[in-house]
């Protein structure tokens, strides 16, 4: 056998193939019989001599290791002879204005396959096709593998199911719940809204560690001089992870309230073709059965993100009124100008009976009541 793979050097893939031929026929016939049933299950002789290379007599398995080792080295060498061939096809049919591209953009096929619309257009599948087998040439078995471990759908997801459980609520008649997000929004309600505490509690049913951070629960009210209004008070926000079981068991537990979400979007954040607008400025979003609200429409391809596009999203499929109302920060701190953004919503807030009438807080003085987080420090 030595012999016979000494001489295969310098052959044309013809050849090759013939003397990979022959090292299988000649790894076959030193194959045990008692493994020779197994060629079709395991992919011929030399995968399935080689898994069970402990049947294969000691004296002889030095030489089989060798062939087995020619073998693969064969293989891989007319894999590449045929990528290049490829290749040289693929660099053959591409328009002479984007062959200096080659180097940047990683070779011929890359190249094309990125400028696929200056190939012409009865050329653009032939090449195609090129550039598919070039790929299957590449590595199979770590498409494979990285399909296997990392190609996951959305439904295989680790990341476990949480519930939430809120106690101390009992039924009654409230026919509006305000959500307010931290920072401005709290600061806006706990200065202008008359608020009674409640004793509910919303949080995990499991208190297990997880990643992110399970929301700790929010502060409940009720507006002292209103009947049926709650607001909840949120001290931090609720990771997207876990938004929509949030959303879902509160807005269960009040079914059929009108509801009202405060939160901030911030300039930096602000996505439009015109000038971003300046503090104070508010806008928002709302379900289609809520009617035309008195507040501008958040811009496209502006979005709401988070808790508030989890309320919103459940409240239009439960044909519910909501509104999102996204007041404009500048900059890392909170300002009066910020807080002065939710004044738009007065005339909605006395007609839900939220607030009875209106003068205007000293917003300096809730401003200095806000603790920011370290998240939104300019330092952190």
């Amino acid at each position: 056998m030595a012999g016979m793979m000494g001489a295969m050097g310098g052959m044309g893939d013809g050849m090759k193939e013939a003397a990979k031929k022959a090292v299988e026929d000649e790894i076959a016939a030193k194959a045990p019989g008692s493994i020779k049933p197994f060629f079709p299950c395991l992919g011929g002789p030399v995968p399935t001599v080689e898994t069970c290379m402990c049947m294969v007599p000691a004296d002889q398995q030095d030489s089989v290791k060798q062939a087995i080792e020619k073998y693969k080295s064969m293989g891989d060498g007319m894999k590449e002879a045929a990528k290049k061939a490829v290749e040289d096809e693929i660099a053959a049919k591409a328009p002479g204005s984007i062959k200096p591209f080659f180097p940047c953009l990683g070779g011929p096929v890359p190249t094309v396959e990125t400028c696929m619309c200056m190939v012409p257009a009865d050329q653009q599948d032939s090449v195609k096709q090129a550039i598919e087998k070039y790929k299957s040439l590449w590595c199979p078995e770590l498409d494979s593998w990285i399909s296997d471990n990392y190609d996951r759908s959305d439904d295989e997801d680790d990341q476990p199911d949480v519930e939430f459980t809120l106690s101390g609520y009992e039924s009654s008649d409230y026919k509006t719940l305000v959500i307010c997000g931290p920072g401005p929004a709290s600061a806006f309600a706990l200065q202008v809204f008359a608020l009674r505490p409640l004793s509910w509690c919303l949080k995990p049913q499991d208190s297990a560690r997880a990643f992110p951070p399970l929301p700790k629960s929010p502060k409940f009210f009720e507006v002292s001089d209103a009947n049926g209004v709650v607001v909840v008070l949120l001290e931090a926000p609720v990771a997207a992870e876990y938004a929509v079981a949030w959303a879902e068991k509160l807005l269960l537990a009040l079914e059929g309230a009108q509801v009202l979400v405060l939160d901030r979007i911030l300039r930096s954040e602000w996505c439009s073709p015109c000038p971003r607008p300046e503090e104070p400025h508010l806008a928002g979003l709302w379900t289609s059965c809520s009617g035309r609200a008195e507040i501008p429409a958040l811009p496209a391809p502006n979005i709401v993100q988070g808790l508030a596009a989890a309320v919103i999203a459940s409240c239009e499929a439960r044909s519910a009124k909501c509104t999102v109302a996204l007041t404009l920060q500048d900059g890392a701190h909170l300002s009066e100008g910020c807080l002065q953004g939710f004044e738009v919503l007065v005339p909605l807030l006395q007609e839900l009976q939220v607030i009875q009438s209106w003068q205007r807080p000293n917003y300096r003085e809730a401003v200095q009541k806000v603790v920011p987080p370290a998240a939104m420090s300019i330092y952190a």
